[in-house]
């Protein structure tokens, strides 16, 4: 079988049928085999045999011969295939596999690490306010930085704050929000309260729900529930009176979105100033706007209905309804 194998080898070298690949494997098995030069030998002899055939004035039909030798050497090459299993097919069916495993792999990857954004609010005087993949609404202090992926995977959805910020977040009782900093990290399922962040501590005051805080370094964690405050530092957590000054969506001017659903800003105003505005039709629900909003309401709607020609309909009960 070996024999037959170097055989095939240099015949197809000899008949300009390899590849630059097995070009260089057959030169390469010259150097190191005998056998592969003793076939190397016997075909380059053959092969001059049937070029001077007609100077030596032999009667040998050498065209038929090397016709059969070609048959015989393809018939060895079946038999090796067949001993081996490396037909084209499985090559081509090995070739796929692998793709589909080094795609699948890829895509897989790709999902279970999603890209990072850093959100940073610039703007002084102005609440930056973002809605992340999970519905979750977050209220942006000066100078905050928030880092969140684009979306959540796993078991919990982690995001990292330095500064303050107002977190509005969504119920998801079975994939906890949490909340890293240098100091602590906050831990919900479902509720408001306000973050504030600084190089020797970390301030939370809950309005709705509870939040777990848990020391960055030392296992040491309290619960801290609506109406409560709590500051942490790197060795203990103290609990204190509720300070209303915390809050970051009670002292917001300014409210600044980016690229922010419709649907989303709308909730926003409703929950932070107590309004009833309703968008009628969801193509108006997925429209999205930046914009930068004072902190009055009605200079709000009359913004949204300039920008988007909506029709404002004020209903006796205070209600404002948004259409087109």
């Amino acid at each position: 079988m070996r024999k037959q194998k170097h055989l095939s080898r240099a015949a197809k070298y000899f008949i300009g049928e390899t590849t630059l690949i097995e070009v260089i494997l057959f030169r390469i098995s010259l150097l190191f085999s005998r056998e592969a030069r003793n076939n190397y030998k016997w075909l380059n002899e053959m092969k001059a045999f049937k070029t001077d055939k007609r100077k030596n004035d032999i009667k040998f039909d050498t065209d038929a011969a090397w016709n059969k030798f070609q048959q015989k050497i393809a018939k060895a090459e079946d038999e090796v295939d067949r001993q081996i299993g490396w037909t084209p097919y499985k090559l081509a069916s090995i070739a796929a596999s692998l793709l589909v495993i080094v795609v699948a792999s890829f895509l897989t990857w790709s999902y279970l690490n999603p890209e990072t954004v850093k959100l940073i609010n610039y703007a002084q005087g102005n609440t930056l306010i973002r809605t992340l993949p999970d519905g979750t609404q977050v209220f942006l202090s000066h100078n905050a930085l928030l880092e969140y992926p684009k979306r959540f995977v796993g078991r919990s959805r982690v995001v990292r704050l330095k500064g303050e910020a107002y977190f509005d977040v969504s119920k998801n009782p079975n994939r906890p929000f949490i909340i890293q900093t240098e100091k602590a990290n906050i831990e919900v399922v479902g509720t408001a309260f306000n973050l504030k962040t600084t190089k020797n501590n970390v301030q939370v005051n809950v309005t709705e729900g509870k939040v777990r805080v848990t020391l960055a370094n030392i296992t040491k964690s309290a619960l801290v529930s609506a109406g409560e405050s709590a500051i942490a530092n790197g060795t203990e957590i103290i609990k204190l009176k509720p300070d209303k000054s915390l809050n970051v969506n009670k002292r917001m001017k300014i409210l600044m979105f980016q690229d922010e659903y419709l649907e989303d800003i709308i909730r926003v105003i409703n929950k932070t100033y107590g309004t009833k505005i309703y968008l009628i039709g969801d193509d108006l629900k997925a429209m999205k706007i930046s914009v930068t909003f004072d902190n009055e309401p009605s200079n709000i709607v009359n913004v949204l209905s300039a920008s988007f020609n909506l029709k404002v309909t004020a209903n006796p009960d205070g209600s404002i309804m948004l259409s087109n």
